[in-house]
């Protein structure tokens, strides 16, 4: 089983609902992140090279803390669980894709931030991109309103 994660609520939901059921004996789950590839750059304001690697490094901090704080989760539920941060070089949707075919995942359980109208126009929806596209199952989790 794979679960991508950003260290959000909704990321949460989907590692706690994982973790609070039964699974066969010998599942296997992997944990991962994306970090997100800095877009500072372009022609006007002009980014000094240290500071888009200052912000590739927080993100690939902020995907490590997340990947970290998702397999404890699952560990605490008695889980086998391995964890791994992903090259910030492509889209989450092809690295959570490309992660799932090389690994054989039977099932991808994600969570979703159930954006709508203009954000999930500019934004996207990752868990739906996934959905759409995986060669396996696919759970999507969303949180629940606050």
């Amino acid at each position: 089983m794979l679960v991508p994660t950003d260290g959000s609520d909704c990321a949460e939901a989907a590692l706690r609902s994982v973790a609070a059921r039964p699974w066969p004996e010998g599942t296997e789950i992997r944990v991962i992140s994306v970090p997100e590839v800095p877009v500072l750059a372009g022609v006007y304001p002009y980014y000094p090279p240290e500071m888009v690697l200052e912000v590739a490094a927080t993100n690939e901090s902020h995907a490590k803390e997340a990947v970290r704080k998702g397999a404890e989760i699952l560990k605490k539920a008695g889980l086998c669980v391995s964890e791994q941060v992903m090259e910030a070089r492509e889209s989450p949707v092809r690295a959570i894709l490309g992660m799932a075919d090389g690994w054989s995942a039977d099932l991808i359980v994600m969570g979703s931030h159930g954006r709508r109208g203009f954000d999930r126009y500019v934004i996207g929806s990752v868990s739906e991109a996934v959905a759409l596209h995986a060669h396996c199952s696919v759970e999507v989790v969303r949180a629940a309103q606050k």
